[in-house]
């Protein structure tokens, strides 16, 4: 008898507002218990994980946030890879680096909680082991485009986040929930099924609402890892620049891999050494912030000093290179030299001109 559990755990990434966490607990496909997505933070997370994980003879959690970000300015090869299907769709990527302080800088809260439930992170043993405790890192944005063909088909993602009140779609809600329910009654996941359909009858679902339902997309992520056929699967990138997990299609397989081979980014390579997240817990003291760092890469007699002169310059809200001219002179060949696979040049522009980040704009 191996008693497993999974859980979908969306973090939000900070501590100033609550993810939400979801699991299910079974033998051998028969149910044990099941807990529907429910608001935490990650001082509660971690109890949940530590206690399940005591309680099972296995225990996978599918994280949506980076957990190896070894650089610190810019996105990860990874998440370059990703970019090829969610700005397809007209979705975005968030760049995971080390200058996003309360995200992944020394005292993120990801950190202690990554520390504290102490689970390996090697996708590999995770799909093949029977016992341990594991961490796959996962993207909600990213298993949607595969696990629901009409995003992909459409060529639009699904705007389903009730807190960009302008985009928002009531029918792209239902078409997530729908999606899932509908995935998961073909498995057999009754749980899932129903938690699913709870959150579909919802009229006016909220930012939280949307976090219960992305804790549900993670817990089927884990789901599809511990029980699908591989080639509905893929992991991109390494235990060393990042990785993530994520079911693919037979439409956006084809799209990862050419994406991956441009940029040299491992695709279904096997991890014989968990992942090294050591490398995340260097530290930070020799820059502040992403300002200063790029303040003191700045060439010439004339070189910037410290973070308190960048006021003066325009700055790219991406990875903090700083202009040294008086305007944004540079942006454009900047932005698609670097960036272009968070968003086209046209359509950054007008968000990084009003002083926005464009990369922020499009997740869900």
């Amino acid at each position: 008898m191996t008693i497993e559990t999974l859980i979908g755990f969306d973090s939000a990434w900070t501590d100033k507002n609550p993810g939400a966490i979801s699991m299910i607990t079974h033998n051998q496909g028969n149910l044990v218990d099941f807990m529907p997505p429910r608001l935490v933070r990650f001082e509660e997370a971690t109890e949940m994980v530590q206690r399940a994980a005591s309680a099972s003879d296995f225990t996978l959690i599918a994280l949506d946030q980076p957990t190896l970000v070894p650089s610190f300015e810019g996105m990860r090869p990874v998440e370059r890879v990703v970019g090829s299907v969610v700005n397809a769709i007209g979705g975005g990527v968030q760049p995971a680096n080390r200058s996003r302080e309360s995200m992944f800088g020394q005292g993120a809260p990801v950190w202690q909680f990554l520390d504290r439930v102490g689970a390996r992170e090697n996708p590999t043993a995770a799909r093949e082991a029977s016992h341990g405790l594991f961490l796959i890192e996962v993207f909600p944005a990213l298993a949607l485009a595969s696990i629901i063909p009409t995003i992909w088909h459409r060529r639009r993602a699904a705007r389903y986040n009730p807190r960009q009140r302008k985009t928002f779609v009531h029918a792209d809600w239902e078409l997530v929930t729908d999606g899932i329910a509908s995935l998961a009654q073909q498995w057999g996941v009754e749980p899932i099924v129903t938690a699913a359909n709870e959150l579909g009858k919802l009229q006016s679902p909220t930012k939280s609402d949307q976090d219960k339902l992305d804790a549900l997309i993670c817990l089927t992520t884990a789901w599809t890892w511990r029980s699908r056929p591989r080639e509905e699967l893929m992991v991109i990138g390494d235990g060393i620049s990042g990785y993530m997990v994520t079911p693919v299609s037979g439409d956006t397989r084809p799209v990862l891999v050419e994406s991956a081979l441009r940029r040299s980014v491992p695709v279904d390579s096997p991890w014989d050494e968990d992942g090294l997240r050591t490398i995340n817990q260097l530290s930070t003291n020799l820059f502040k912030s992403s300002v200063a760092a790029a303040a003191r890469r700045q060439p010439g007699p004339s070189a910037l000093q410290n973070a308190d002169q960048v006021s003066i310059h325009k700055i790219c809200p991406e990875c903090g290179k700083v202009f040294t001219g008086k305007g944004w002179g540079g942006i454009d060949a900047h932005w698609r030299a670097h960036h272009d696979d968070i968003m086209p040049y046209n359509l950054a522009w007008p968000i990084i001109k009003k002083g926005g980040r464009p990369s922020m704009q499009n997740c869900t």
